[in-house]
Formats: structure tokens, sequence, C-alpha cells
């Protein structure tokens, strides 16, 4: 039989035309460099999407019917939520709070930024019996973590929230600091308590399931949310239809509730009806008898990759600084973003961009099977 991929010769069309991945795709009879090509290693939730195109699922309806944009969440879907929690961590005390839906987590974080800032400055209005000029608010965030937030702060509420250094929230009183609580923790899946005395916390929990917890899931049985003044999580994440851009948030605070909701309808005057109705009609399909399995398929599944990992990696000259997550966190000899393109051809997310080294880098532990497993061999064999 004649191997087609033999006499394979680039043409021109190949050198402009970008062929999507295929299962083979890293094999070099069909790419004969491909050990050389950049590996993308950063963000994406494949590996839970790979279950979906298992079952075949699928999502249509008529345009009419979601053709208008939604001012308001679709109740049925905030209902499907706190039962896919009351399902998965039945611990967990969220009936007794506010859901607040948005387009994706990051506006969720931003209007609760809003919100508590807001409040804040309220409070210190109530408390001085006068109008006073706006009291601005400190944010912290202990290292490495989600530090875009950072950024949001000086592009969004400029003036009104500042950030200020773990180390020196000290300087801060505490009526005017705002913790911001990643559990587990973007990217080195740490379970963190709040660290400060601030009179202000956002938790972010879009890791907290127990599927993303590969190694010991004992925080979802454990935690109750009592503590959260905020609960922001990713109905995008969870499910992996991050282009869906469905996050939302449990909130005690019926005022905060209202600004954070004020704050979505200002910026985009209504949600994603599509996103919403896609997630919707998947949390009936996993409630519907199918939940345990796309946890347990896709946790252990996970933790199979990262046992390839840990297996390995001491053969390298990289150090492995986590166990378990959908992240894995690694220290390189040298600079990561120079030392692994230059050695491993891959690319990760690095160091600085978490407020931390540059020889850190944080590679996705979710990634296409085929890269994985490309991944897997460069370590191996380069």
């Amino acid at each position: 039989m004649i191997d087609p991929f033999s006499a394979y010769v680039p043409t021109t069309r190949d050198l402009i035309y970008i062929r999507p991945a295929e299962p083979e795709w890293y094999l070099p009879g069909i790419d004969p460099i491909c050990h050389q090509r950049e590996l993308f290693m950063t963000r994406g939730m494949y590996l839970l999407n790979e279950w979906w195109v298992d079952q075949h699922f699928r999502v249509s309806y008529d345009i009419s019917e979601l053709a208008s944009y939604g001012v308001k969440a679709s109740v049925e879907l905030e209902e499907a939520i706190y039962a896919l929690h009351e399902t998965t961590a039945p611990v967990q005390k969220i009936r007794d709070c506010y859901i607040v839906i948005g387009t994706g987590a990051t506006q969720i974080i931003n209007a609760a930024l809003y919100a508590v800032s807001v409040i804040n400055c309220l409070r210190h209005e109530i408390q001085t019996g006068s109008v006073i000029p706006i009291t601005p608010l400190y944010l912290t965030q202990k290292s490495p973590g989600y530090f875009e937030i950072k950024d949001a702060i000086h592009l969004l509420h400029p003036n009104r929230i500042f950030w200020v250094d773990m180390e020196k929230v000290g300087t801060v009183k505490s009526d005017q600091l705002l913790e911001y609580v990643t559990t587990p923790n973007n990217p080195n899946g740490e379970i963190r308590p709040t660290l400060t005395n601030a009179a202000y916390t956002i938790h972010d929990r879009v890791n907290h399931w127990r599927l993303f917890l590969n190694e010991d899931d004992s925080p979802v049985n454990i935690d109750t949310l009592a503590e959260d003044m905020i609960s922001i999580f990713s109905m995008s994440k969870f499910l992996s239809f991050s282009g869906s851009r469905v996050g939302y948030a449990f909130v005690k605070n019926e005022k905060i509730m209202l600004y954070m909701r004020h704050y979505i309808i200002s910026v985009s005057h209504g949600l994603n009806s599509d996103g919403q109705f896609h997630c919707l009609k998947a949390l009936e399909y996993l409630l519907d008898g199918h939940l345990d399995d796309f946890v347990e398929t896709t946790r252990n599944r996970l933790q199979a990759r990262w046992e390839e990992l840990r297996s390995i990696i001491g053969n390298t000259p990289l150090k492995l600084l986590n166990e378990q997550g959908p992240a894995a966190w690694i220290q390189t000899p040298e600079k990561a973003q120079n030392y692994l393109l230059k050695k491993y051809h891959f690319i990760g997310t690095y160091g600085p961009e978490y407020g931390s080294a540059e020889n850190h880098v944080r590679i996705n532990m979710l990634s296409k099977t085929t890269e994985f497993n490309e991944f897997i061999w460069r370590l191996k064999n380069l």
C-alpha cells in the first residue's frame, strides 16, 4: 500500500492556509516538522469539550425564540444553576443568596468591583452625615494570582479603586480594603483562605468544582461559602462553553446585588440570550442523569494527565510546583519564555502575568488530547 504522505510536498496554498488540527496532526509522517512547530499550552477548556463531543450533544432552536436580547437573566437558568450547586455540593448555602448573571465571569468581576466601591462610598457618606468626595477603595491579592484584575481597576474603575500589594496592606485602613481571593487559585491551584482583615472580600471560585480538583476534592465537600460576601463562578468554564460567555455570582447583600445588576445593564444593556440558552440546555442534560459521568470522566482524564506529567518531569530541568488543577505551575532554570520556546518549542503563560517571577510558567492541563500528547513527547525527547 502506498503511503499517501510519503511524497508530501508543500504547495503555495499550504503555506498560507492553516490546517485544523486532526487526531494524527503531530505524527511526523503527516507533518514532517511537527515537533518544531510552536505548541500553544496557554488557555482553553478542550478536555471538557471532548466529553460533550462524545455525547454528540446538540443545541438548536428557532431563531424567533431568542432573536431579542434579554434585559434580565433567564429565570430557568438561575434555577438550573441553583440545582447544579445543590447536586454537586449540598453543603453550600446558596439558596439564601441572590444570583447575578453576566456576560462572562469577567463582567461579573467588574460588576462586583463597581458595586463594592459604590457601597464603600455610600457608607462613608452616611458616617459623615454629608456628601463627600469619592472615598477610594484599595484592592489587594496574594501573588501568584489573577493579576488581570490589576489592569481592570486602572481601566474600568479609575479613582475609585487603587491597587495595593499584599505586603503593604498594613498601610491601608481595613474599612477601605478589598481582598480578592481566588480559590482554588489561578495559576497554582492553591486553596486560599482570606489573608487580611479587609472589610470587603470577593471570592473568585471559577475552579471550585470536583472535576478540577483531581487530586483532593475535599474543599468542595467542606466549604459552605458562608463566609463569602460575593462568590463568583463561570458557567462557561464549568461546561467548557467559553464562547457562550455566561458568568454568575452568589451575593449575600441585596444592595450589592442591585448595584451589580445596574452595572451590567449599563455597560451591555442586556445579556447574551443565546449563551444563556446554550448553558441552560447543557445543564438540563447534565441534571437529567449525566452529571456524574461528566464530572468523573473529565476528572479522571485530568488526573491521568497529571500522573503522566509527574512521572516524567523529574527527568527534565523543570520543577513542578503544584499537584492538581486545570493548570500546571512550573519553574524553569532561566527566563521561562525564552527557555521553553528554544528547548521545547512551546508557549505558556508566564510568571509576570500573575505577579510572579520570569522563570515561572503556567501550562494548560485542559488542552486538546493531541496537543497534550505532543507536550509530553517533547518533555521526554527534546
